[in-house]
């Protein structure tokens, strides 16, 4: 029998590793998603999901990516007589659709601008280290799939959210991504070093999960110390008027991803006329849809500017956003 070329037992010994890594990752990550859907649908016979899982938007016929999305995609379908008992396009499910009654709220608003900077929102809080598996990416190689798994039992701002990131073919990827400590971290120095960094007076600032003993920075920072915001995790319609009014009156609004790598504050910013300021694409919009990429939505990014205070507010780049939104 005649022996195999030296560079083929050179090329099995090198990729050995890899692939049996591989293997076990996906095998593994895929036991984990079965044991989450598992405690997603319950323990009872029930097939009923809860209102805020995913399954319960996929029943419709979509698959958000998002409790929010599948509230928002199934409250403008109530709204719509036009979409009763029609399924919507596969195009159509994987991008943001609001109710109309909301659309129509916020274009009532006063869109003077009275703000340069503004950040409303949770500081990425609330998610404990030992209630998550600790799997990290690697790198950004695939597309994101939008499908999001809550992991029970519920943290203080909700379910723990695990993101399906990429189904096959991808080499030395981790298959799954759990939010973890360290992205935690991350998305808090971030959004803090700006704040320390730039915020002035005509900037609006009011973290929605500060402690009691929380220092306000300034006259800008409008937290109230001690009072916990609404939950982004909330599968309902809500409108919150001062909210939508103060992003209304900013030119610009920080976005940063939250629990995954994209964050709902990017669409709210669009719909009020503010333009969205994300850290880079890959760490604050790469968790979106391969279809809601395509849109064309203009923003900002901060690696690109180089001089804040030389930020420009398009006031064309604002109408030519809510244009592609509200089409």
């Amino acid at each position: 029998m005649p022996r195999p070329a030296p560079w083929i037992l050179a090329a099995c010994i090198f990729f050995a590793p890899m692939l049996t890594a591989t293997w076990v990752e996906t095998r593994y990550a895929g036991e984990v998603v079965k044991a989450a859907a598992s405690l997603v649908r319950g323990d009872d016979a029930s097939d009923q999901p809860p209102p805020w899982s995913p399954f319960a938007y996929e029943r419709e016929g979509c698959g958000g990516y998002h409790v929010q999305h599948t509230a928002f995609w199934n409250a403008s379908r109530q709204e719509a007589a036009s979409m009763v008992g029609k399924k919507p396009s596969p195009f159509a499910c994987r991008v943001q659709k609001w109710p109309a009654s909301i659309v129509k709220a916020v274009a009532r608003l006063d869109h003077s601008k009275r703000f340069r900077f503004m950040f409303s929102g949770g500081l990425c809080r609330g998610y404990r280290e030992d209630l998550l598996v600790k799997i990290q990416r690697r790198k950004w190689v695939c597309e994101p799939t939008d499908h999001h798994l809550p992991i029970l039992p519920r943290g203080t701002t909700g379910p723990h959210f695990l993101t399906f990131h990429c189904h096959v073919f991808c080499v030395m990827l981790w298959v799954y991504e759990f939010f973890t400590l360290a992205q935690h971290h991350v998305c808090m120095s971030q959004v803090l070093d700006f704040v320390k960094d730039h915020f002035r007076d005509d900037d609006y600032l009011q973290f929605s999960d500060m402690g009691a003993n929380y220092t306000r920075m300034g006259s800008f920072d409008k937290t109230v110390p001690g009072v916990a915001g609404r939950s982004t995790m909330e599968a309902k319609v809500y409108f919150d008027a001062d909210y939508w009014q103060t992003l209304a009156w900013s030119n610009f609004t920080l976005c940063p991803g939250g629990d995954s790598a994209w964050s709902l504050r990017f669409f709210e910013a669009i719909l009020a006329g503010s333009i969205p300021v994300i850290h880079n694409v890959e760490q604050d919009f790469s968790c979106t849809s391969v279809e809601e990429k395509s849109i064309g939505y203009k923003f900002y990014t901060l690696k690109d500017v180089h001089d804040i205070s030389g930020l420009e507010y398009r006031a064309d780049w604002a109408a030519h956003n809510q244009k592609l939104f509200r089409r």
